[in-house]
């Protein structure tokens, strides 16, 4: 365990330790061990400082050798360093940053792990965890299962060069077959973000990643059980969301613009040029077709008076991929009428890294508001 360090931290052990090796005779005793951790920044409670103590005093002599201090020091750090690690692993497993793994989010991640868990497993391995019932995981919980599983861990290399880790104690007796092949030459390496110092956001300069790319980094990672580099992509994959998010809003935002005003060059610019782009106005059957479509406004348009009066509310936005989607309510006045209200769904695709609409689809006219 000792050879895991490195000789910078052996001198640095070796300072704090013969500082309270009075005699110097090579030894300190167990009472002065806390001391002398928490010199170098640890900080063990009383019930491990007894367990570390009850470990390498076998003789009960009351004394501890360098040796073994270095053995107890290196454990100890490696215990805080699993710590972090599970921590990354919460986050990364906790999609929607709550604080607590669902039983979808736990499907979601078994999944990422090529397990293809039922409903009654995921919710069984929830109940063994649950400690609280609440359906849910939390962080306490979560670590108390993670360590609980390291200790009834064994693992054996296979034929692939993985390691199996078995679960020997869970009801559904699940295996998981990670690979520890390096895997990432299979895939395109996604591009650098540059982001604002001071504020965290992207600068006009940033570079689009690829969100496929970084699902696939993404699973790759929770795979070799690099929770860390897990917790940095899932960290970027939300900043790409969130960016895509706004970038699709604006485009939507854009389309309403030219739709008050009626328009038509600017509409002509905000629409995807495919032969599948489809408008659905109010009362009429789809149409299909870019031609056909810009043709459509210009028949809505003909006997309106501009601008018109839309609000636009209840705006949901949803992205995925190339593929954005936005469910909104149109509040729409023309000249003298009364307010009507429309359930309004707009699909965007993202054509060299811009947003372009290429559904419109509009209900009916509600009564007067």
């Amino acid at each position: 365990m000792a050879d895991q360090l490195t000789d910078e931290q052996i001198s640095e052990f070796k300072e704090a330790f013969s500082l309270f090796d009075k005699d110097g005779d090579g030894c300190i005793t167990t009472k002065e061990l806390g001391t002398v951790m928490r010199s170098l920044g640890q900080n063990p409670t009383e019930a491990e400082l007894q367990d570390m103590i009850n470990e390498v005093d076998a003789d009960g002599n009351g004394t501890i050798d360098f040796p073994e201090f270095l053995n107890l020091m290196a454990r100890k750090m490696k215990d805080t360093d699993s710590e972090e690690e599970l921590k990354e692993a919460f986050r990364v497993f906790d999609k929607d940053q709550n604080g607590f793994i669902s039983a979808a989010e736990l499907r979601h991640v078994m999944t990422n792990l090529g397990e293809k868990l039922t409903d009654e497993e995921v919710d069984e391995m929830i109940r063994e965890a649950d400690v609280d019932g609440d359906g849910q995981i939390n962080y306490e919980e979560f670590v108390k299962v993670m360590m609980a599983n390291k200790l009834n861990q064994s693992s054996s290399c296979d034929v692939n060069g993985g390691i199996k880790y078995r679960y020997s104690d869970h009801p559904t007796n699940l295996y998981l077959q990670l690979p520890l092949r390096n895997a990432s030459s299979c895939i395109q390496k996604p591009c650098q973000v540059k982001r604002e110092d001071s504020e965290g956001t992207l600068s006009s300069e940033s570079t689009i990643l690829d969100e496929q790319t970084l699902e696939q980094e993404l699973q790759i990672a929770i795979q070799e059980e690099n929770y860390s580099q897990a917790a940095k992509i899932r960290d970027n994959l939300k900043h790409l969301h969130e960016d895509s998010k706004a970038s699709v809003l604006a485009a939507n935002t854009r389309f309403y613009n030219s739709f008050r005003n009626g328009d038509l060059a600017a509409m002509q610019t905000l629409w995807s040029k495919s032969e599948n782009s489809c408008v659905v106005h109010p009362g009429v059957s789809g149409i299909s077709g870019y031609e056909l479509v810009m043709g459509s406004w210009e028949y809505v348009w003909a006997d309106y008076e501009f601008p018109l009066s839309i609000e636009v509310k209840d705006v949901q936005v949803y992205v995925r991929g190339d593929m954005g989607y936005v469910r909104c309510v149109e509040m729409v006045r023309t000249s003298g009428k009364s307010w009507g209200k429309q359930f309004a769904t707009n699909v965007f695709e993202k054509i060299n890294g811009q947003w372009f609409i290429c559904v419109h689809h509009a209900s009916h006219v509600d009564c007067e508001v």
